[in-house]
């Protein structure tokens, strides 16, 4: 892949995705990317509350073309939210599109078939990157039971349909690329791209101190809140943790899913834990930042499934970056990445080890102290301005290969560029050790 130089012309690329923006931290995140080295961006996307239709967000230009909806919980609502959004899309890019206003263009997953809004990228001979943020397939088997199941194989197929639209697929996790491999996709058509922090804004607090716990110990989770997450189980902790520090408060940050938002509210009042636990909506980074400065330890809690065990968490990497010791739930895809002597990992889904994790790395500050050490250099290694220059090598690329008539672009790039990783479970005889292996990482939203 090039270095990533100066386009030798003004190139502008378009984005779409069913979300937010700024809200959502990849797109936002690559969008810098491109923009800090005079690459044009359009994003197209949801419009929240008050928010403006057109909108320039730190010199990326923002079209909310379709209201965000109030709900889209249950898989009719999704469906119908997202396919009406593909069609608008699909209206509003052709219409911007017609001058040849565009170098490249980018759909965001979920849906995958999104990436049918950019048809009109094919008949320009444009290059078209699917980013999947998740594998729709693995996600979906997760999360639908009983006769429903039998819709798996409609999810497979617009997924397989969408991937071999693309010119290119970017994904988040070494094991959705082993996924996206097995499934027939060239290795040369994947790049590997982490959610990573952004170092601009989740910086290494060095004024952290760490001393000795007493009554007040305070606990942080930051981002979706669905029951995947496993936040019922941290919950479900507290009253153990109260009895060792009566003052302790848990703040959750991010956007709820509402069903799953009754049920912990029907569980913090059977558990007596409304002096206990906070809802703080969602934050920005930049608030995030001040709020991890006023945490003692982040819990991520995530349950175990098919497609958690695959899916890395974001936020992990925020907190690695900030240097909060975190206490998560043992995964195969955390512990690739960050060693054991740089998380407090547990058993997944066990309320009684969520809590002891918690309390063994409260009452020890030297343990936090080098956790947060270790787990700071592992997402070093893997970090935003890494990730930012590998996608924004690609992006240019691809533009160059398609501008001097290189035929098959897809194949010109991908999984070939390696970083540093380390790798329990892949290679057992080095265990403990580095590899290079590609990045990896996930993000999930409710159906999204």
């Amino acid at each position: 892949m090039s270095d990533a130089r100066e386009p030798d012309t003004a190139w502008r690329v378009c984005m779409v995705v069913f979300s937010g923006y700024p809200s959502d931290p990849r797109v936002r995140r690559e969008a810098a990317a491109l923009r800090r080295h005079g690459i044009e961006v359009d994003v197209y996307c949801l419009r929240q509350p008050g928010e403006c239709r057109t909108e320039d967000c730190e010199g990326v230009t923002v079209y909310r073309i379709f209201d965000a909806p109030r709900s889209k919980e249950t898989l009719a609502r999704y469906l119908v939210h997202t396919l009406r959004f593909t069609l608008r899309a699909l209206f509003a890019l052709s219409a911007k599109a017609r001058s040849g206003r565009y170098a490249l263009y980018q759909a965001h997953t979920m849906p995958d078939f999104l990436v049918f809004a950019c048809v009109i990228a094919k008949w320009q001979r444009k290059p078209i990157i699917l980013d999947l943020h998740d594998l729709s397939v693995e996600l979906f088997a997760a999360k639908l039971d009983g006769a429903k199941r039998r819709l798996l194989g409609l999810v497979a197929l617009q997924e397989r349909l969408a991937c071999r639209f693309a010119d290119h697929l970017i994904t988040t996790s070494w094991g959705f690329h082993e996924r996206l491999l097995q499934r027939g996709h060239p290795e040369a058509k994947i790049s590997l791209v982490f959610n990573a922090a952004d170092p601009v804004l989740f910086w290494l607090d060095r004024e952290r101190q760490f001393l000795p716990i007493g009554d007040e110990l305070h606990l942080i989770y930051h981002g979706t809140i669905a029951e995947r997450f496993g936040l019922h189980r941290l919950l479900e902790a507290l009253p153990r943790i109260r009895a060792s520090h009566p003052g302790v408060k848990l703040r959750l940050y991010g956007k709820a899913d509402p069903s799953y938002l009754r049920r912990l509210e029907s569980i913090i009042g059977d558990l007596g834990l409304s002096a206990q636990v906070e809802f703080g909506g969602w934050r920005s980074a930049h608030e995030l930042m001040e709020c991890f400065r006023q945490a003692d330890i982040a819990v991520v809690p995530y349950l175990h499934d098919e497609f958690m065990d695959i899916a890395v968490s974001t936020k992990t990497f925020e907190y690695a970056a900030a240097g909060l010791p975190v206490v998560a739930t043992r995964l195969k895809a955390m512990t690739s990445i960050f060693p054991d002597d740089s998380i407090t990992y547990v058993a997944p889904g066990s309320s009684a080890a969520l809590a002891q994790g918690v309390l063994s790395l409260a009452a020890d500050p030297d343990r936090r102290a080098r956790q947060s050490r270790l787990a700071h250099k592992a997402q070093d290694a893997l970090s935003g301005q890494v990730m930012a220059d590998r996608y924004r090598g690609l992006v240019a690329d691809l533009i160059r290969a398609s501008q001097s008539g290189v035929g098959e672009i897809g194949n010109q790039f991908g999984a070939h560029q390696a970083v540093p990783v380390r790798s329990s479970t892949r290679s057992a005889g080095l265990a403990g050790e580095a590899e290079t292996l590609p990045p990896n990482t996930s993000t999930v939203e409710s159906y999204r």
